[in-house]
């Protein structure tokens, strides 16, 4: 999830962090003999940036961070600081978060499931699904569901604005979510509704047929969740849990639709919000009717591994739908994605000519999340931050550069 950027600055006080290598317990060697004595190295890169990440950084400061590194069979996880500053206690690499926009893999995967399973085509336009949606006769900014296909929608090429930039949705000064407790209730009509009453957004890079250029919009997923319920009959949460987080055994990850936090989760944090000052605010209550199918996902490092790996090689799909999903657009360097696929953007993070990989990034009010794998998923490093607030997101934001470092490594 995204919302307009803007300056905060606080110095760092109150945080203190607490170094955490997980040798043991935390550090899982699924085949001793084939362990990769590279995860090391990263490890201990990820745990020399997040001492300064927690510890340093005045302009950012940050309560905690996570982070698993996996290659091959060999996963060890790197933690600093603290989950919960109340009472403060140290950050946990196996406990739960809200991972965002990670959950437009999930909801990506389930469309071309749907694909493979001849009840849709991704060529399909938004209006042979949902006709009514999105027609020249309910916005006056010209779009139409006649002319936009759900493969625009999960490669980000549907021109269509994002929800979360409307004033019924965030306060337009600091870009906050106006209804975090979840004391208003937000269907995604309404949320398609406020998408539709804005203009146009800018849009860069990209070629493709009618291409409207790129601009990375959560309405995009949001209708991509409708589509799913239209199809199926179902939620697009329950289609999620059924074919994905229960076939993969993810014990530890859920499709959110109430604002708690489940049980065993890492606390987020940020500025303003509830309380409108500079403090750190714990915000783990959420309003997950606000982000749904783009965003709603609560789930752990480990389980996220687990899905990435299936993802990527292949298990979730068949090979022509996996190669839809791979197939990329231009981004002309928007949201830092040089180029974006079905839910999914390619980097090549060790420099230019050295290969490309996999990547995607969640951010919601409180939690951070940076992943990148190569094309199989057997080469992994999955990061995550206790805090976030768009306030702040023009400062320099090391998360992906050190998700990029640790993965040079292996």
């Amino acid at each position: 999830m995204s919302v307009p950027q803007r300056n905060r600055f606080r110095p760092a006080a109150g945080v203190v962090g607490r170094s955490a290598i997980f040798a043991a317990a935390a550090s899982l060697l699924l085949n001793p003999a084939t362990a990769h004595a590279d995860v090391p190295a990263a490890i201990a890169s990820l745990q020399s940036n997040f001492q300064t990440d927690v510890s340093g950084n005045p302009l950012k400061p940050i309560p905690g961070m996570i982070g698993l590194v996996r290659n091959g069979n060999t996963i060890q996880y790197v933690s600093y600081g603290n989950g919960n500053l109340n009472p403060k206690t140290a950050i946990d690499p196996t406990q739960k978060f809200r991972i965002a926009s990670v959950t437009k893999q999930f909801t990506a995967t389930v469309v071309l499931q749907l694909e493979a399973e001849g009840k849709l085509s991704i060529d399909d336009t938004v209006a042979k699904w949902l006709p009514t949606a999105i027609t020249p006769a309910n916005n006056s900014n010209g779009y139409d569901g006649s002319k936009i296909t759900i493969r625009q929608l999960l490669d980000q090429r549907s021109g269509l604005p994002d929800y979360t930039g409307s004033a019924a949705v965030v306060n337009p000064i600091f870009g906050i979510p106006l209804n975090l407790d979840g004391s208003i209730s937000y269907a995604p009509q309404d949320l398609l509704r406020d998408a539709l009453a804005l203009s146009p957004p800018t849009t860069t890079g990209s070629t493709g047929p009618a291409d409207r250029g790129w601009n990375y919009s959560n309405t995009n997923y949001l209708l991509a969740g409708m589509i799913i319920q239209k199809v199926t009959g179902n939620q697009p949460g329950v289609e999620i849990t059924n074919r994905i987080i229960r076939p993969l055994g993810l014990a530890n990850t859920s499709f959110q639709t109430d604002p708690t936090m489940p049980p065993n989760s890492i606390h987020g944090y940020a500025p303003f919000v509830p309380t409108w000052d500079m403090a750190l605010n714990d915000v783990s209550t959420s309003n997950m009717q606000l982000y749904g199918s783009a965003g709603a996902i609560v789930s752990t490092l480990a389980d996220l591994s687990t899905f990435l790996q299936a993802l990527l090689s292949g298990k979730l799909l068949p090979s022509a739908q996996l190669a839809e999903m791979k197939t990329v657009v231009t981004t002309g360097g928007s949201y830092n994605y040089p180029s974006y696929g079905l839910g999914v953007g390619q980097a090549e993070p060790c420099g230019p000519g050295t290969g490309t990989a996999w990547e995607h990034t969640g951010n919601l009010w409180g939690y951070s999340t940076s992943w990148v794998a190569n094309d199989d998923g057997s080469k992994q490093v999955i990061l995550m931050a206790n805090e976030y607030d768009d306030i702040a997101e023009d400062m320099i934001w090391p998360m992906k550069p050190q998700t990029y470092q640790a993965y040079c490594l292996l």
